[in-house]
């Protein structure tokens, strides 16, 4: 994937260069499976060490409206969260400037581009067909 940057000028874009980090991709697939779950599953289903990336993560689903908070709780556990948004099963990335991008709606939009074009070229196609038949008529009138 490409980096992604803002239009407006030098610095005020967000890079979403390389791949995402695997520790997002294994709590994404875990948010997946459980859809309902509180951080402490979500670092022992998703095998994660860092509970403050993992809460940033969260924090950032939240914010993209992916996740929503069902009920607030302090201590090791945490809130509740609940998956509202399951796009599909490569996970979303949120950027510095709260940008997200989401291969799951990339793919979507990709190939419904590719077969609205597919449809445009087929019916291109057939006005040519019908154009050389015109014009080869036009050629055979002509000629008697």
């Amino acid at each position: 994937m490409e980096a992604i940057k803002n239009p407006r000028g030098r610095g005020a874009g967000v890079n979403l260069a390389g791949a995402p980090s695997a520790a997002r991709e294994r709590m994404w697939k875990a948010m997946r499976i459980l859809r309902r779950f509180q951080i402490g599953e979500l670092l022992q289903v998703a095998e994660i060490a860092r509970r403050k990336a993992a809460e940033r993560y969260l924090r950032d689903l939240t914010g993209a409206d992916y996740l929503r908070i069902e009920k607030r709780v302090r201590g090791c556990e945490g809130s509740v969260y609940v998956l509202i948004r399951n796009t599909g099963p490569f996970a979303p990335r949120v950027g510095r400037k709260g940008l997200t991008i989401d291969p799951n709606i990339e793919i979507i939009r990709l190939r419904e581009l590719r077969e609205n074009l597919t449809a445009q070229i087929t019916a291109c196609d057939k006005r040519l067909i019908r154009l050389g038949a015109f014009v080869e008529r036009q050629k055979l009138g002509g000629q008697n």
